[in-house]
């Protein structure tokens, strides 16, 4: 065996050189061999010797199956390179910020110290490898040099030489292979050349495999600090949103704090909490956009428990961009559980373990790998409400009866911002239930008072605001307030049209029969008449109808088009890199995902707008001093007077009073789970609700191509250990030193084999030798010619 580094053992010949003669001299060259009585052949290795040198080779895949194992597995070590008992952990949420800092810095020391050692580990495995790799040339050559063909001078030098790309290189190598001997040609001749290409081709192989073998190593043996994703957690699939009134089963009933009876009756002045959110982001509102134009982030983040989230838009409300861009509100029940497991991965790595923090097995380790990283981020897939707002400044609108418990709410110039042709104006009517359900259960309303009247300084008391709140299943835009010519034949034989008089201001307060018209108001909110007209239609809309209880000047019409999605949640627990606990939503669908795809459009309940601001249903008056009914007033006045209030600007109060409740009543709204894919019709698309980590570790894993091409190379190492090893076994010949081997090619005698070749370089390179082994010659070796 020898090794690339120290050359314990080689062959090579002594070259003759001859005097530049003809050939007539090299005739008088008389034979100068001493004479050979006897021979004796060197005895082989013992077994024991031989076991452990192979063994010793063998040795080698225990490091490069466990950087194999390592890799391919990607195990993760933790917060640091050096972690053995895997408590590495930050303790990132610790009170005091400089705890985390101070083991963060503990641990890119022993990480850094790691690194350098294993950098020498991967040196001893390539020198390890080399001196394997030598062992196999060595026996390769020996054993084809022992043949009765012999073995060419140049390819006698391999086991010294293979490592070294330029001398594998020498075209003195590869010359002697395409030559053919004087006389020998046939098939012998070939099955020589192909068994000396065979050899090259190995020693070239050995010479790439020795040469990559070092980097190769290192790139395995030592850990990237890396991004990677946890394994998803969680059987819960998500069953729908809670549309209708706001349920004691459901998460909002736990997170208001109010009792039993009075949500039954639909009394949520006991949720002081919500009231108080609701409040104070509507103050935050108006302070940070009016202090700072760049406030318009902060302006819509609010807070649940201790994790905080924000909605997402890009208008910037203090710039009057108002408009029905598509705003994404957060779901209160997801954040809420970034809350817990917020706890959960704090009281970890402070050592709590499962019994106390009341977890499964499972569930524990799941949060406890989290632990193990120098940054996180939770991650949970969950439903989020998108939703478009129209605004329609200083309305007009009007109430057609059709019976005792139907009738239809028009506004004329109206402008539908979100429209495809932007900026005509129609005549919108919705549908509105006088009494009990005429128009079905989704059609439904409520009757909003901002209760006790202001008094102002100069005495004078503002007049008391009314909000009308209604939700109906369908709504018609009327393109300029024209009736498409559509018509109809009845039942009866007759044919009409839909005449404007069923919705004109002459059909106020009057019955379809007292009229004498054919109004087929089925007909008119239902698609075949939106399929034959130039109207727009659309499906579970709320609209709010803002104006003064005297009749005064000033109104405000607010039509909303709420949206069910889903969303990749993402949370960093840690207070040193997450200090304001941010919950964020990165990737939400576009306008062109809403136009283009069936998602779900909420028909949502009037209660859960009175259950947001905490009021009684059954007697619902805001009171003046909330900051909500303050802010609603400013912007009611301002559209009365038109004189902005000199402390907060018409477009804060409107952000304030309009999109902060809507805002807070969408982030409240309840959703299901069960333990198994909803089978509903248009269900589908409901995923299923799971809970992993983007974790920041350092760990072992095929993250690149580099760590392709090491395992690939370590994998072809490992196959020329184990040839090695048979190969070692099957033969257990003694090594030759290179200076046993100098000694025997000083002794031999040469005859002519070097001076018919005229001094050629190449061809002397390919001069062909047996070698025997022969304890009574010097070097115990012997070169005969084949």
């Amino acid at each position: 065996m020898a090794s690339s580094e120290k050359q314990p053992s080689v062959f090579t010949t002594a070259l003759y050189e001859p005097t530049p003669s003809d050939e007539a001299h090299s005739n008088q060259v008389q034979d100068t061999t001493d004479p050979v009585q006897t021979s004796e052949r060197k005895p082989a290795r013992s077994w024991r010797s031989t076991i452990i040198l192979q063994l010793f080779s063998l040795a080698w895949l225990a490091p490069a199956v466990a950087l194999l194992v390592l890799n391919i597995g990607g195990h993760t070590i933790g917060a640091s390179a050096w972690c053995p008992l895997g408590t590495c952990w930050v303790q990132a949420n610790d009170n005091i910020s400089s705890v985390p800092q101070q083991r963060i810095g503990h641990f890119d020391s022993t990480s850094h110290n790691l690194l350098g050692f294993l950098q020498l580990i991967s040196k001893i495995l390539e020198i390890w490898f080399a001196f394997v790799a030598a062992g196999l040339v060595y026996l390769v050559v020996m054993r084809r040099a022992t043949h009765s063909d012999g073995l060419p001078i140049r390819h006698m030098t391999l086991p010294i030489e293979f490592a070294d790309p330029l001398r594998m290189m020498d075209h003195k190598l590869w010359k002697n292979l395409s030559s053919t001997r004087q006389g020998h040609a046939g098939p012998n001749e070939t099955h020589r050349k192909r068994f000396g290409l065979s050899i090259i081709i190995l020693a070239t192989l050995l010479c790439i495999l020795c040469n990559l073998m070092g980097p190769a190593t290192a790139v395995l043996v030592i850990p990237a600090l890396q991004w990677l994703d946890t394994p998803k957690v969680g059987d819960t699939w998500f069953q729908g949103f809670t549309y209708a009134e706001p349920l004691t089963d459901g998460w909002a009933f736990r997170d208001s704090g109010c009792g039993t009876a009075p949500f039954d009756s639909l009394n949520f002045t006991c949720a002081n909490k919500w009231a108080l959110s609701l409040d104070s982001w509507a103050a935050t509102t108006a302070a940070s956009i009016v202090e700072s134009r760049d406030g318009h982030l902060l302006a819509r983040m609010t807070q649940q428990n201790d994790v905080f989230f924000y909605v997402n838009t890009t208008k910037d409300f203090a710039a009057h961009e108002i408009d029905s861009q598509l705003l994404w509100v957060p779901s209160r029940q997801l954040v809420e559980e970034f809350s817990e497991d917020k706890r959960i991965i704090a009281n970890i790595s402070l050592g709590a373990d499962a019994q106390k923090l009341n977890m499964s097995s499972s569930d524990f380790q799941s949060y406890a790998a989290y632990n193990k990283s120098l940054q996180m981020d939770v991650q949970r897939v969950g439903p989020i409400v998108g939703f478009f707002l129209n605004i329609n400044l200083q309305s007009t609108w009007w109430t057609t009866d059709i019976d005792a418990n139907r009738s239809v709410i028009c506004i004329s110039d109206y402008t539908l911002i979100y429209a495809i042709d932007a900026g005509n104006n129609f005549t919108r009517c919705i549908k509105y239930n006088r009494d009990g359900d005429g128009w079905g259960e989704n059609v439904n309303g409520a009757t909003l008072t901002i209760g006790d009247a202001d008094t102002a300084s100069n005495g004078s008391t503002h007049p008391e605001l009314d909000v009308y709140i209604e939700a109906s299943d369908r709504v018609v835009f009327l393109p300029n307030g024209v009736f498409a010519d559509s018509p109809r034949k009845f039942d009866n034989g007759t044919v009409s049209t839909f005449q404007p008089e069923c919705i004109g201001p002459l059909a106020e307060n009057a019955t379809t029969e007292s009229m004498n018209l054919n109004c087929d108001w089925n007909y008119f909110f239902g698609q075949e008449y939106n399929d034959l007209s130039t109207s727009n239609a659309s499906d579970s809309v709320t609209t709010f109808f803002y104006k003064y209880a005297d009749g005064q000047s000033g109104s405000m019409v607010v039509d909303l088009i709420a949206f069910a999605a889903f969303t990749q949640y993402t949370f960093d627990p840690a207070t040193l890199s997450n200090p304001m606990r941010l919950v964020q939503t990165p990737s939400l669908p576009t306008l062109n995902d809403i136009y283009n795809a069936d998602y779900v459009q909420l028909s949502l309940d009037p209660t859960w707008w009175f259950a947001a601001m905490s009021l009684d249903y059954n007697n619902a008056t805001l009171p003046a001093h909330r900051t909500i009914a303050q802010m609603l007033r400013k912007t009611m006045n301002y559209l009365r007077t038109g004189v902005e209030d000199p402390e907060v600007p018409f477009s804060v109060s409107l952000s304030a009073s309009v999109f902060t409740p809507i805002f807070h009543t969408l982030s409240l709204l309840d959703w299901d789970t069960g333990t198994t894919k909803s089978t509903d019709e248009g269900t589908d698309w409901w995923p299923r609700l799971q809970r992993n980590a983007r974790i920041q570790v350092w760990a072992y894993g095929l993250s690149s191509r580099t760590t392709y091409l090491g395992v690939t190379i370590v994998i072809a190492g490992a196959l020329v250990v184990l040839a090695q090893f048979v190969l070692g076994l099957m033969d257990r010949r003694q090594s030759t030193s290179l200076t046993q081997t100098l000694v025997a090619a000083l002794a031999h005698a040469p005859h002519s084999e070097f001076y018919v070749r005229g001094g050629d370089e190449t061809k002397v390179a390919g001069t062909r030798f047996r070698v025997i082994d022969d304890t009574t010659r010097p070097g115990n070796l012997r070169f005969e010619a084949p």
